[in-house]
């Protein structure tokens, strides 16, 4: 098992086994354990025969709201599972991804209602891959939106969808992206 693997994996146990206070004593602090379902869009060449790969990430997500709408989260994930593509030989052949590793800061913009709150993000990602056998370490702006919502005092569940990385020009080339589900805790 890869060592970034063995981190997350151990502080995704940690904190699923936390049993958090109230969010009013949280004084904000959050941390949310997500499972992602990626996606990973390769230009190949040729119009309708990109690589269109959806490899699955574990990711631990860990923050503070410092005013009632603006917060800062870091995030730290591991690929659970690779995806492989089957390509004519013209394109490439077969094509392979699994994330090794993702680390991120964003932003959260975000009001909190009694049952709903919704988020927007905007922050920087680093996303270390293996595609096609060659590791690839690629970085840049990412932006999402999402929405928690309230489960028990402390406990929310938490759905969004983030665009890690975009490298294309407007149609999609070179594109990580992700839909995550996971579970917020307040301490």
């Amino acid at each position: 098992m890869k060592p970034a693997r063995t981190i997350v994996t151990s502080l995704l146990l940690l904190v699923g086994f936390y049993s958090p206070g109230s969010m009013a004593e949280s004084d904000g602090y959050y941390a949310v354990v997500q499972y992602s379902l990626m996606n990973f869009r390769e230009e190949r060449g040729a119009e309708n025969n990109d690589a269109d790969l959806k490899p699955k990430a574990g990711v631990l997500r860990v923050g503070k709201y410092f005013t009632e709408y603006i917060g800062v989260e870091a995030r730290l994930g591991t690929g659970l599972s690779s995806d492989e593509e089957r390509l004519p030989a013209y394109l490439g052949g077969d094509v392979k991804i699994e994330i090794d590793s993702i680390y991120g800061i964003h932003l959260a913009i975000g009001k909190s209602f009694e049952e709903v709150s919704p988020y927007f993000l905007l922050g920087y990602t680093w996303i270390d891959a293996t595609l096609d056998s060659e590791s690839s370490d690629d970085s840049g702006l990412s932006y999402g939106f999402g929405a928690s919502f309230a489960v028990a005092d402390a406990t929310e569940i938490d759905v969004e969808y983030l665009i890690y990385l975009d490298e294309g020009d407007g149609r999609d080339e070179d594109r990580y992206q992700a839909v995550g589900l996971g579970i917020r805790f307040f301490f």
